[in-house]
């Protein structure tokens, strides 16, 4: 492995962050489009796609095995992008979109499927996807992209959302994913403080705590993200 740089440095549209684990390459990221971790990403969309449908159809264990298959891929594919050095700006952005498809069919499955817990559930599932819409447009109003942070409190948070989901369609604990919804909230007012504090838009910030011990957030120099 290359020599590291501090976690303060910012990432421009020349670094990428492999992993968000504080740290990042001085090589250059990939160029290439084409690679497997890019293509098992592409993958994950298209089988997000397949759980709109299976919720319609109300297939609901054939709907929790294709998530928890997908829930392997959104694993695979980072590290796997880390191994092979296939990280790229690119790829941060596919991986953000197929993570939001992915959730964006879940939250659909568990109101079709399971529509009581989402009644009994529907001020904190309003004020989640109330606080998801707001970091989206922040991110758009501020760079013109879709976030594509992967803090650590985000990839921390996919476990807490499965756990979640397995225990309402498994008539699990009610506690849990009320947690799971809870940290999901927090996730997002964490990725909406991090664009407002950026000066331009970057890949994988691991947490706002990174950016607050460089109140620059930008390194001298550095064009505004488009």
């Amino acid at each position: 492995m290359s020599g590291r740089l501090p976690p303060e440095v910012a990432l421009s549209e020349g670094a990428v962050h492999p992993g968000g684990e504080g740290r990042i390459e001085r090589e250059q990221p990939s160029q290439r489009r084409l690679t497997i971790p890019n293509a098992i990403t592409v993958l994950r969309l298209f089988g997000s796609g397949a759980l709109f449908w299976l919720a319609c159809a109300g297939r609901e264990r054939e709907f929790l095995i294709l998530f928890a298959a997908l829930l392997v891929t959104d694993w695979l594919d980072g590290r796997l992008a880390v191994i092979l050095r296939q990280q790229s700006i690119l790829g941060a952005r596919l991986d953000s979109l197929a993570d939001a498809f992915m959730y964006a069919a879940l939250l659909f499955g568990l109101l079709v499927l399971e529509p009581d817990f989402a009644a009994d559930e529907s001020l904190l599932l309003s004020v989640m996807m109330a606080s998801y819409a707001v970091s989206l447009v922040a991110a758009l109003a501020r760079f013109g992209r879709l976030p594509a942070y992967h803090t650590w409190a985000a990839k921390s948070c996919w476990l807490f959302v499965s756990a979640g989901a397995f225990s309402i369609l498994l008539d699990g604990p009610p506690w849990l994913p009320r947690l799971a919804i809870l940290l999901v909230i927090l996730t997002n007012v964490e990725e909406t403080l991090i664009t407002l504090r950026l000066r331009q838009w970057r890949a994988n910030v691991p947490s706002i705590f990174h950016l607050a011990r460089n109140r620059s957030a930008a390194p001298s120099g550095c064009g505004a993200g488009r």
